[in-house]
């Protein structure tokens, strides 16, 4: 079976809510829906969305790239289920080497959901031969107060067991009574991870650290604004870290983790795809560190792909952060995935994935 056509179709959603990211405030998320065409009339989807401040190349860089592909993939011959992702990918971007890590994940997405829906087999068991049904979601609370309070109230109240929170964007002593106010509001039967984005100087971090140390927090990601200081801060502070961007452009089978690593936080968009990710997963298990699939706002569409390989992965099903789908106010697809009881179900979502409303998109050509 070969493959006859691709498109490429441009959606701008809104969010709930205004997010601060970095130096900007996201309001509206921005991205590529990359479709591939069997000559059987089968479609695959991949979601192409850099994400502003945290990508290295911006959403016209790759739209650029998503519109070079045409000439790759058109009467391609597509590589069955039981075959190799690497080699297959290997023979598809021979030549496109220099891929961006969004186009590399849209790519990979659309290639794997395309091979799913012609050979009838559900799209995690092309990444593993025995995925989990479901998987839990780390709930993501976004702002502070008496706002932030009811977003986790709700989220527990749902059946989320973990949540994440943002800090670093207020001195650090309310940034403590931040963190303790979400204990005292959740009770100690919840997960709380820490996310601070780099905010820090060592000192800040060391700071929080010995501010937090009793409300029972399962790790801090990315707490310094100079990454190599990570293992000193672990050293003054015995406290688990978890790494995000200090991963991207490295190579996961040369990195050599510090002992207070425990969770590799990762971002396919933003680290180079799907395949890369695995590399990095087989890299998590072989230090005993826990792997956690992360979104980056993607749509809908990417959301599901994040969640089928977060499912393959082996150890036990520690929630995932993909509930920053839930802030967004639109979708491209017909129906919305259902994140019931802190889960997200892998049939229902693949099933609701595959179809694409249009409503949001729009074709799009060279920038």
């Amino acid at each position: 079976m070969k493959l006859a056509s691709i498109s490429v179709r441009r959606y701008d959603l809104r969010l709930e809510r205004s997010i601060p990211l970095r130096d900007t405030n996201l309001s509206v998320r921005s991205g590529l829906i990359l479709t591939l065409q069997s000559d059987s009339g089968h479609s695959g989807y991949g979601d192409i969305a850099p994400l502003p401040g945290f990508s290295g190349e911006t959403l016209d860089e790759a739209t650029e790239q998503a519109l070079s592909l045409s000439d790759l993939v058109i009467t391609t011959e597509l590589p069955s289920g039981d075959a190799p992702l690497g080699w297959a990918l290997a023979d598809w971007v021979e030549h496109h080497a220099m891929l961006a890590p969004s186009v590399r994940f849209g790519i990979e997405s659309a290639l794997l959901n395309l091979i799913s829906q012609v050979e009838g087999v559900p799209l995690s068991k092309i990444l593993a031969a025995r995925p989990r049904d479901s998987v839990s979601v780390c709930g993501l609370v976004i702002g502070s107060g008496d706002l932030a309070v009811q977003q986790a109230r709700h989220l527990t109240a749902q059946g989320y067991r973990a949540l994440k929170i943002k800090v670093g964007r207020k001195p650090v002593q309310e940034d403590i009574a931040f963190v303790h106010l979400m204990r005292q509001s959740v009770g100690n039967d919840i997960a709380l991870r820490v996310d601070a984005n780099r905010a820090w100087e060592m000192n800040d971090a060391i700071a929080f650290a010995n501010g937090v140390r009793d409300c029972a927090i399962e790790y801090v990601e990315e707490p310094l604004a100079d990454s190599s200081a990570l293992a000193e801060f672990h050293t003054a502070t015995d406290f688990p870290v978890a790494l995000d961007e200090s991963l991207v452009g490295l190579d996961p089978k040369t990195f050599t983790p510090f002992p207070g690593v425990t969770a590799f936080i990762l971002k396919p968009t933003i680290l180079g795809g799907i395949e890369h990710t695995q590399d990095w997963i087989r890299r998590a298990n072989d230090c005993g560190i826990t792997p956690v699939i992360s979104a980056a706002f993607e749509s809908g569409a990417g959301i599901n792909i994040l969640a089928q390989l977060a499912a393959c992965i082996t150890g036990g099903d520690a929630p995932v952060g993909l509930d920053t789908y839930g802030w967004l106010a639109e979708d491209v697809l017909s129906e919305r995935l259902d994140m019931k009881n802190g889960h997200l179900d892998l049939a229902q979502a693949d099933a609701t994935a595959s179809h694409i409303d249009a409503t949001h998109l729009r074709t799009v050509e060279h920038v």
